[in-house]
């Protein structure tokens, strides 16, 4: 796998010849996404450019390795897409160009209906490069997976490919969650890379979709059992890269579905003690009997089946025991985070004590 650092195109713009007005509180400029053709995200950068738009393309710079030499190259993280910094009325202006295809705008949201694009915070902008740093670094990862943003406003993510593995997330996680929040969900993902998950979280996938045997769901359901089991796995992965498991609950109630307007009212240890009563006081043969039928055909647990999972593994002090062990520390020589006992760093190769 190639390695890669996670950075962007950023063309901060010459002097301003669209905008006619210095009124910058009455109408502030405010980063927007637009949908351009394909392969054309650069030169779309530096048409705006010169016109006096500042733009950023978020890229990962890829080391590509032969026998003979090696090349640096920025891989795009989300083709088609340019960020534009403007101003509510420079967008007519930028709809008409015959190079930008679309202003995005969430669904339904007010900007849509009022033909607007919708206004993206500064600090996602900056969060784009922070997702897969930490969560790789506090799992020990050398070399990190492509990631790729989805547009839709929900709290989720996924993993596909086996030889070159990308995390997709939706560009609603990155708003509707804190910084260690999303350590958890990345490092959920890479857990799944780092336990082999992948390919046969494809392979179960492809052979639920296409079985068509009378002993159909006798080969179905370990499959649904494997895949619900590996989601714990990569859950204890996302809590390693958090390294908080109150943290990693919140990720989990906000994914369950609460509302954003109820955020602040989130009451993590009452969530922590319907988990343990759900692990402790529904044992009895019909309980577990409807457990296993309500969620049989399902990839993916019970939110409160993980976390009451997630306590447990944490009670039984293998969490404390993994942190110990491989407890990380700031490399001296080149700052990355690497495992406390290492002698060697893995990343400048520096001598550590």
């Amino acid at each position: 796998m190639n390695k890669i650092a996670v950075g962007g195109y950023i063309h901060k713009g010459e002097s301003s010849l669209v905008n006619g007005t210095n009124d910058r509180e009455a109408c502030p400029k405010r980063w927007i996404a637009v949908l351009v053709q394909v392969n054309c995200e650069k030169e779309t950068a530096t048409r705006l450019g010169k016109v006096g738009y500042e733009t950023y393309i978020p890229t990962q710079q890829e080391v590509h390795q032969w026998s003979d030499r090696k090349k640096k190259v920025d891989r795009l993280i989300m083709p088609m897409l340019v960020f534009v910094r403007a101003t509510v009325r420079e967008e007519e202006w930028l709809r008409d160009q015959s190079y930008i295809h679309k202003l995005l705008a969430l669904p339904g949201s007010d900007e849509d209906k009022k033909r607007f694009a919708t206004p993206i915070p500064d600090n996602q902008i900056e969060r784009l490069k922070f997702l897969l740093e930490n969560a790789g670094a506090a799992l020990g990862m050398q070399e990190l997976p492509a990631l790729y943003l989805q547009y839709y406003y929900a709290i989720n993510a996924f993993t596909t490919g086996k030889k070159e593995p990308l995390v997709v997330v939706y560009s609603g996680t990155i708003d509707l969650l804190e910084d260690d929040e999303l350590q958890y969900i990345i490092g959920h993902e890479l857990g799944h890379i780092l336990s082999d998950h992948v390919l046969y979280h494809m392979m179960v996938q492809g052979l639920v979709d296409f079985i068509n045997l009378p002993a159909k769901d006798l080969i179905e359901l370990p499959l649904y059992y494997w895949s619900r089991m590996s989601e714990l796995t990569a859950d204890r992965a996302g809590l390693l890269a958090c390294q908080d498991l109150n943290t990693a609950i919140r990720a989990m109630i906000k994914m369950a579905g609460l509302p954003q307007s109820q955020y602040d009212k989130i009451n993590v240890q009452a969530f922590i003690d319907q988990a343990r009563d759900f692990n402790e006081k529904n044992t009895g043969f019909l309980d577990e009997t409807f457990k296993f039928i309500a969620i049989a055909n399902s990839y993916h647990p019970w939110l409160v089946l993980r976390a009451a999972e997630l306590l447990k593994w944490v009670e039984s002090g293998e969490y404390d025991r993994i942190i110990n062990e491989y407890r990380a520390v700031e490399c001296t020589h080149c700052g990355e985070m690497i495992a406390a006992k290492s002698e060697i760093c893995p990343i400048c190769g520096g001598k550590h004590n």
